[in-house]
């Protein structure tokens, strides 16, 4: 199965899907430059690959905040070795900040977003600097509706 690990150093945002004004839906400006702030070093991951046509999982997602001024020096030694320090700073938990992320990646990673059936560890955490890493992975073995994988492999686990 493919995998794609993307890191992107730029502060993550927490995105509503539309934002709404005088009955109709329209980006929000300031979603559109972060998305386009995001694209190039998704664009530089994915140098030379198609995007996939298979069901897709997001294995993992860490966004990280930069620690702010006047952190002890011992808790940002912590956090440089590898230490996890949550970052509760947003109220937004990770689906927002996941949504503008995964937009940006459609059509660069996967074909289209719908092919994301599954998100697991999801983090916000203090880190040195601001960034995002995500893994996406490739699930050719998933049952799909019609009860076929897609390439004709085995057929995956049960959840119960």
């Amino acid at each position: 199965a493919g995998i794609w690990s993307i890191y992107i150093p730029v502060r993550p945002k927490a995105v509503q899907s539309v934002r709404a004004g005088n009955g109709s839906f329209f980006p929000d400006p300031k979603v559109r430059k972060w998305k386009n702030q995001i694209r190039p070093f998704i664009e530089a991951a994915c140098k030379g690959r198609k995007p996939s046509k298979l069901p897709m999982q997001i294995t993992s997602i860490v966004y990280m905040f930069k620690a702010p001024q006047g952190t002890p020096k011992n808790l940002l030694r912590f956090i440089k070795s590898g230490g996890i320090v949550p970052y509760i700073g947003c109220a937004d938990i990770t689906d927002n900040l996941a949504k503008g992320l995964v937009d940006t990646c459609a059509g660069l990673v996967f074909e289209n977003d719908k092919m994301i059936w599954h998100i697991c560890d999801a983090m916000k955490v203090y880190g040195l600097v601001d960034g995002i890493k995500i893994v996406f992975e490739e699930t050719p073995d998933v049952i799909m509706i019609d009860g076929k994988p897609p390439t004709g492999g085995p057929q995956g686990d049960s959840l119960f």
